[in-house]
């Protein structure tokens, strides 16, 4: 990644833009493309923006969560490096490809999925592998297809996650490498993807459609009738998409986050590295 560099529109219509991210830092360029898309959608309706040449976005929820603060939906989907096999395969050709889609309500909390294409983000098995514990039985094969608990076999490259709900989740995948690859010019897991992520986020403007203040009240009853459902054996509750994440954000502001002594040995040598002091 480079520093002090700036994206730029490189193709450009009333609702729909380009832009290329000159390999700045995926938080940097990914916030001002949403900037884009929002802007756009204000004018025009619906939006869509694309992405390439773009860093690591991190939290895919962060984007969507920028167009609910405008009272608007957000929809933001990314490419990335090959470490997923296709359904039925034994090789990395797909990315964990998220998606991340918020829905603004007006009491309740608003409704945020952020989800990986592939069974788990590739970031769990490497928390995994830094804290010396198994995977569960589901999430990784070996390179001859046979399931694998050693998060070691994936780290080495010799391993592959497989896709969420088998079928379903490859062709969920496959359609996020082609709008978040090809359609932008990021290219392909598989086969010209120089790393980063590709990527395409789309706004829609709630009042072009209905008044604002009606939606947010349909979305919080909405919810509340989910929540109030009967729960099966073994579930004490109805967990709306994004709760779980707000209630440990919530929980991170009071008591800290914690990071594994691998991580954070990672950080104080690089920090070492950079010159920059630590307690």
């Amino acid at each position: 990644m480079k520093f002090g560099v700036e994206a730029r529109v490189v193709r450009e219509a009333p609702s729909s833009a380009l832009v290329d991210g000159n390999w700045g830092f995926g938080q940097v360029v990914g916030s001002r493309a949403m900037d884009i898309a929002i802007e756009k959608a204000k004018m025009h309706s619906i939006s869509c923006v694309g992405v390439f040449n773009c860093g690591h976005l991190g939290m895919l929820a962060h984007y969507p969560m920028m167009a609910i603060e405008q009272d608007m939906i957000g929809i933001t989907l990314c490419n990335s490096i090959a470490e997923v096999a296709p359904y039925g395969g034994r090789a990395r050709k797909l990315g964990t490809n998220p998606v991340s889609i918020g829905i603004p309500a007006n009491e309740e909390k608003p409704i945020v999925l952020d989800m990986a294409t592939s069974v788990v983000a590739a970031g769990k098995v490497r928390a995994k592998h830094a804290r010396g514990e198994k995977l569960p039985e589901g999430w990784v094969i070996d390179s001859m297809g046979r399931p694998t608990v050693d998060p070691a076999v994936f780290m080495g490259g010799e391993g592959m996650l497989l896709p969420m709900a088998g079928y379903k989740g490859f062709g969920l995948s496959l359609i996020v490498d082609v709008l978040g690859g090809v359609l932008t010019g990021a290219g392909c897991a598989s086969m010209d993807h120089p790393g980063g992520n590709g990527t395409i986020m789309s706004v829609i403007n709630v009042d072009s459609f209905i008044p604002v203040w009606e939606f947010k009240k349909k979305v919080d009853s909405l919810i509340r009738s989910i929540k109030s459902c009967p729960t099966a054996p073994g579930f004490d509750e109805i967990i709306m998409p994004g709760e779980l994440e707000f209630r440990e954000s919530e929980k991170r502001y009071r008591e800290g986050i914690l990071v594994d002594d691998t991580t954070w040995q990672s950080i104080a040598l690089l920090a070492k590295e950079l010159g920059v002091e630590m307690e």
